[in-house]
């Protein structure tokens, strides 16, 4: 197969495998950066941290797995690191959940990608860290809470939150008149 090919070029330490491993994974590894960062110049940042670690981690790599998801889950864990870990050990949330029926708002249908990403930007740190990771990475809370250093029910607490908060962007966008 063409990529285990590149993987053992790269490890070899073969610059034109590098170059190409880079160039193949480079567009899918940014969009899984952009989501975790507050603009595009910190994205770079984070992807570019995060091919370092990719690079070195190869070594290690035992082909289990899709790759796509080893290499996203690098980008994931460097984007991390770069919260601050004051803001996740003292943002501890009760067990308290919101199961309160909601009504889909128009404005769903008019949303696109990058205004829903700049909605969950708004979100507070911890919180739109945890939706990423559970609604558009689809990690597990227990993966999560291991990724960020704090339990699985601060984890679900955070979803919770954060999916009230979106909701309530959401509604707030609806009262907002667009002219054009």
């Amino acid at each position: 197969m063409e990529i285990t090919r590149l993987i053992e070029g790269c490890k070899r330490g073969e610059s034109h495998s590098q170059r190409k491993l880079f160039d193949l994974y480079t567009p899918l590894l940014f969009s899984v950066s952009l989501r975790y960062a507050v603009d595009r110049g910190q994205a770079k940042d984070i992807l570019q941290d995060a091919w370092i670690n990719i690079f070195n981690g190869l070594m290690k790599y035992k082909h289990q797995g899709k790759l796509e998801g080893w290499m996203s889950r690098i980008v994931i864990n460097t984007a991390l690191r770069k919260l601050s870990a004051k803001e996740i050990q003292n943002a501890v949330y009760t067990t308290e959940f919101y199961n309160a029926p909601t009504e889909e708002p128009k404005v769903l249908t008019e949303l696109h990608y990058d205004d829903l990403l700049r909605l969950v930007n708004q979100l507070p740190e911890v919180s739109r860290e945890v939706f990423k990771m559970a609604a558009i990475d689809g990690l597990k809370h227990r993966e999560i809470a291991e990724l960020m250093g704090i339990e699985e029910s601060t984890s679900r607490a955070h979803l919770t939150r954060a999916r009230k908060k979106l909701q309530e962007l959401i509604k707030d966008l609806e009262k907002v008149e667009f002219y054009g």
